[in-house]
């Protein structure tokens, strides 16, 4: 039986880098898939790019749509999708060579598939990350395995697109940081293996795209601790032990570092709180500037070089 999958990119400004996303799909062309551009409220020319794509080639599809963000952008692909696997693709990322066969040929129905993939940083340098061969068990393995050892980004993973659909799935809307690790953390209670593969499938413009780490969120420890949330309903619907006082002291430091990096102290209070940290704001401040003063400054200069 043949099976279809659907590419879901969701573009926001991005006439600089949408036509080599598009042309490295096109370049290993099968029949069997669909693309599904979402432009999201655009400003520049990235609708007349892919509008223009869509005229010459049958199977890119282009829907534009008031900016809403990449949640929505990718939420509304899920909705139009067709096929019976999705690919998420960043429209400033492009595929590998032989990813799509790649797909139809690793496709499993109660499987995860996770390809290896490139970092193309400064001056188009390429680092590739590879990952070992592996199959994991969702149920007998620590749910910590699926944060750290494999990327929680969207791309570079072949999603069953009726596990999704049947569970409602979703990327959280409205929390623009970590949305990627809620839908992957709720995707995993519905499958019972991750595969990972090392061959290559994907090309990560690590360059622009990495800027987000630069970003402030304000309510940043809130989407921390949905991520707890998640993690804690993944464990108990596994039968996994959850660990919640690492995660409490885990979540908290990336909290603490987060604010105190971008020098605002006005939610120190509420993180503290928010953690059931049992100390003082200026006591935590003392202590976090002596302990990460070289990172801090790193981190500082790094910043405005790159920002």
């Amino acid at each position: 039986m043949s099976k279809k999958i659907s590419i879901i990119i969701p573009a926001y400004n991005a006439q600089k880098y949408i036509a080599r996303c598009l042309d490295s799909i096109i370049s290993q062309i099968d029949r069997q898939i669909e693309v599904i551009v979402i432009n999201d409220g655009s400003q520049d020319d990235t609708r007349v790019i892919c509008e223009r794509y869509h005229d010459n080639y049958d199977f890119i599809n282009v829907v534009s749509k008031e900016n809403g963000g990449v949640s929505s952008a990718r939420n509304a692909g899920i909705k139009m999708a067709t096929g019976d696997y999705i690919l998420f693709l960043d429209a400033d990322d492009y595929l590998a060579e032989g990813t799509i066969k790649w797909a139809l040929d690793k496709s499993e129905q109660d499987v995860l598939v996770c390809g290896s993939f490139n970092y193309i940083k400064t001056r188009g340098r390429i680092e590739p990350c590879y990952m070992d061969e592996k199959t994991y068990d969702v149920e007998k393995d620590s749910v910590d395995l699926f944060i750290y050892k494999i990327p929680n980004a969207p791309w570079g993973k072949l999603y069953n697109k009726n596990i999704i659909v049947e569970h409602d799935i979703k990327f959280p809307e409205g929390i623009p940081y970590a949305e990627d690790t809620i839908f992957m953390l709720e995707y995993l209670k519905y499958i019972r293996f991750v595969r990972t593969t090392n061959e290559i499938i994907y090309n990560y413009n690590f360059t622009d795209s990495g800027s987000a780490m630069w970003k402030y969120y304000p309510d940043f420890y809130k989407y921390m601790k949905v991520v707890m949330e998640k993690k804690r309903q993944l464990s108990e619907c596994k039968g996994l032990e959850y660990n919640e006082s690492l995660d409490r002291e885990t979540y908290y430091n990336r909290c603490l570092n987060h604010y105190m990096k971008n020098g605002k102290f006005d939610c120190l209070e509420e993180v503290i709180n928010a953690f059931d940290v049992k100390d003082t704001v200026r006591s935590i401040k003392k202590q976090w500037y002596k302990n990460n003063w070289k990172s801090y400054i790193t981190y500082i200069v790094k910043k405005k070089i790159l920002m």
